[in-house]
This record gives C-alpha cells, structure tokens and sequence, in this order.
C-alpha cells in the first residue's frame, strides 16, 4: 500500500514566503534618495551647436546651475526666465562680461555688454537682447522681454516675453 501525504497549504506557504523575501530594504527608496541630476550639457562654439538644427523652430531652453557654473563660474548672476517659477534660459555675469544659453542641446559661451534699456549678449552669428521694466514690489524677478537674433542661413528673430532678475552679491540665483 502507497501512502500519500497531502500539502494542501504547500503552495500559499511558498508564494507567502517568497513575497516576503522581496520586501527588504536592499534598494533604495528613489522618493528618499531622488534621482541623479542631468548631466551637464557640452560646451560649443554657436556655429557647431547650430550644425545640422532646425532653424524655424529653434528656441533657448532651461539652464541649471551646474551648466551655469561651468561656463560662467562661481557668484551671483543675472537670468531670464520664461516664467517666474522656472529655470533660466539665459545667464549672464556683467563684471565677467560672459553668458550662457543652451540651443540645440548645446552650452553656448556669451559675451555681455549693457544696452540700451537691458543687456546685449553675443557670440558669431547670435544675439539676444534683454530689456526689463519694473520690478514688482512683491517679486525678485521684473516683467522682460528677450529678443533672440540668429544670422545664419535665412535667419531668425524672435521676442519671448518672460521675467528677468539678479542675484544680491551674497547668493548664486535668482
């Protein structure tokens, strides 16, 4: 005679086991560790970070303070922002007399100087230009307008309104 011996409860207690064999603290949590920040853009003169870009649809897009830092360097700066709660698309330092705009992907080293109303930054074929008015009694940033200006091929000029500030000499941004 054969004996037969039943597990009917086998399977949940293997499943029960293995689910909580996963449940360790091996990994870290992405909400208590956060995600690495975005590697830096690279540095390129306009014409090579122009190369092979879609002119008609070209736009300066967001900076962060790595990318800032390393074509500028350390200290307080000036920016315009599209929006007030957004990053950068254009820094500048005026006692340097440099700036920085990202376009294609590419960090694009400026020179500045002041203008009429604003600030005037350039570099070969490209100028932006930004005049500010008054600055809010409430808010760090004033209403701005930035003009892009781009020489090459057929060209381009765009206004973008936005928000302009600098930063007191004790902090990095504004």
């Amino acid at each position: 005679m054969v004996s037969t011996f039943s597990f009917r409860g086998a399977g949940f207690a293997v499943i029960s086991c293995l689910a909580l064999a996963g449940c360790g603290d091996a990994r870290p949590d992405d909400k208590v560790v956060g995600n690495p920040p975005p590697p830096v853009a690279e540095l390129a003169p306009a014409g090579t970070a122009l190369q092979g870009a879609n002119v008609p649809t070209l736009d300066p897009v967001t900076v962060d303070e790595a990318e800032i830092a390393k074509v500028i360097g350390p200290g307080p700066w000036c920016a315009f922002h599209y929006t007030r709660s957004g990053k950068p698309v254009l820094a500048f330092q005026a006692e340097r007399g440099a700036g920085v705009v990202k376009l294609n992907g590419k960090l694009i080293r400026l020179a500045s100087a002041p203008a009429a109303g604003g600030v005037q930054l350039s570099a070969e074929t490209l100028s932006l230009q930004i005049s500010s008015g008054e600055t809010a009694p409430d808010a760090d940033l004033a209403e701005a307008e930035m003009v892009f200006n781009l020489r090459q091929g057929e060209g381009l000029t765009v206004g973008y309104g936005g928000y302009y500030g600098c930063a007191p000499a004790s902090e990095g941004s504004p």
